[in-house]
């Protein structure tokens, strides 16, 4: 039993890479906030959404995030919180894989937190 459960799920996570589903997640640290990275292609259709969320930020402070090789530009709200998101239907987009590391940055070009893709 133990052998046809571990064959499904592998069959399962098998089937779930070939539709082209992936969904990464990073914590960040030194700003309370986290990343996620979520690809929904099947066939042609190609779907992919960045989502980058932090705290305890300067209110009104100016901030670029990094990640994949795209950069994005906010500014914190009154409660010194940013939040991006931006949607993908094409092959143009960021390339962020496990291991791919977001920053966010101050206007000074300082690193305010930081997170890696799990």
């Amino acid at each position: 039993m133990k052998r046809v459960l571990l064959l499904s799920a592998v069959v399962m996570a098998a089937f779930v890479v070939a539709q082209g589903r992936v969904e990464l997640r990073a914590n960040l640290v030194g700003a309370k906030g986290k990343a996620v990275w979520k690809v929904r292609d099947k066939g042609p259709e190609l779907q992919a959404q960045f989502q980058m969320e932090a705290e305890r930020l300067a209110p009104g402070g100016d901030y670029t995030v990094e990640a994949g090789g795209y950069t994005w530009e906010t500014t914190a709200d009154g409660f010194g919180a940013v939040r991006v998101t931006e949607r993908y239907v094409t092959a143009t987009r960021p390339n962020i894989t496990a291991g791919s590391v977001v920053t966010l940055e101050d206007a000074n070009g300082n690193v305010v937190a930081t997170g890696t893709f799990q």
